[in-house]
């Protein structure tokens, strides 16, 4: 039977490595295994409500569409925007948010892991519009590093003493961690200290967290039919990311302190960190980070094992002789090694595109 024909089970992408899974669609043929009871435990983990109004089930999209307008009207009658500009941002035509949940093979009985997909939504376009505002707020530290080609070049120029070993300390679940309210009170604090910002837009500071605020005012999706406010920030929006990286800048900034000199090298891939230290101090650091926001930022630490510390898809080998890092792919245990098959009807030059994409990793993370 093709897929598309099965109607008792769904075919969905796992969380990691291009696979597809096959789950029984609903409780009465899957049981506790099924896609229904799997994002029911979603939902629940997200602290989902229904969205309901006059006892019916009640999409928001409109009401929120309104909000959207609203301040875009008072932009326009401010002249912080053109009627044109108003139109390609203004939420027209939208839907709700929806909720998917991608298979996570690697764990214990196949959880799954809720995404909410943006696009369409009242907050898509507006949340693009903001994105070149708030990446003006970073670099406040020169911790982050936009891949690992960039942590590479930072790293083979570490010196690792043969008292010292490499340790990643990492975030978890950093985007429904960060806090909202400090966040983007840190934000306009930022916006008004920032000297040279109608060069970057003309929008003002007080229209610019009106539209943040009015972003994260609210989180709801749709699923299987039915709407769901969340009680988590629109995770999957492109805004999210950005403030994350502005609160986190912050967070390593109270961070360093000179009790622990370690972080003063401490580079940044989003929710993953390394640095270098004496192994008795690893643990202090790590209780030391966990100690700062700790309602909110939670660390976990993984040392180097045999020389060797995977960190985003380098391999980190420390070189005892020569007290260097020596780099490699490290591929996680749920990689297919499969990005296009030979014989699928992808264009002869999109096949050669990934080969010649594969020899430029090659040449950048491993030369």
């Amino acid at each position: 039977m093709k897929a598309s024909k099965d109607k008792e089970r769904v075919f969905i992408p796992a969380d990691k490595g291009k696979v597809m899974v096959a789950m029984d669609k609903t409780i009465e043929k899957g049981g506790e295994n099924s896609y229904e009871f799997k994002m029911k435990k979603v939902l629940d983990d997200m602290k989902a409500k229904p969205s309901i109004r006059a006892g019916k089930d009640w999409d928001l999209t409109d009401k929120v569409s309104r909000e959207g307008k609203a301040i875009i009207k008072e932009m326009v009658e401010k002249e912080e925007m053109t009627e044109a500009q108003a139109r390609r941002l203004n939420p027209n035509d939208c839907r709700a948010p929806r909720i998917t949940g991608y298979p996570k093979i690697h764990k214990p009985n196949v959880p799954l892991r809720g995404v909410v997909s943006f696009i369409g939504s009242p907050y898509e376009n507006i949340s693009k519009a903001l994105v070149p505002i708030l990446r003006s707020l970073q670099g406040r530290t020169n911790h982050y590093v936009k891949n690992s080609r960039q942590l590479k070049e930072q790293l083979k120029e570490w010196t690792v003493q043969r008292d010292e070993i490499l340790t990643s300390y990492d975030v978890e679940a950093l985007y429904p961690s960060i806090p909202i309210d400090k966040a983007l009170d840190l934000i306009e604090n930022l916006l008004m200290s920032k000297p040279n910002l109608q060069e970057i837009t003309r929008f003002s500071i007080g229209s610019i967290m009106k539209l943040l605020r009015w972003i994260f005012a609210l989180t709801y999706c749709e699923y299987d039919g039915k709407h769901y406010v969340l009680d988590c920030g629109p995770i999957g929006l492109s805004v999210v990311g950005e403030v994350a990286i502005i609160y986190m800048e912050d967070f390593q900034m109270r961070a360093k302190t000179e009790d622990f000199p370690e972080l003063a090298h401490w580079p940044w891939y989003v929710d993953d960190s390394v640095t270098k230290c004496k192994k008795r101090r690893s643990k202090e650091i790590l209780d030391h980070l966990n100690s700062i926001e700790p309602d909110h930022i939670k660390f976990t630490m993984e040392e180097e094992e045999d020389n060797r510390l995977p960190v985003l898809d380098l391999a980190l080998m420390v070189n005892r002789k020569t007290k260097k890092i020596e780099f490699t792919v490290h591929y996680k245990k749920t990689h297919t090694n499969i990005t296009i098959k030979k014989n699928s009807n992808h264009r002869d030059s999109t096949k050669s595109g990934v080969i010649k994409g594969y020899v430029e990793r090659a040449r950048a993370l491993l030369i």
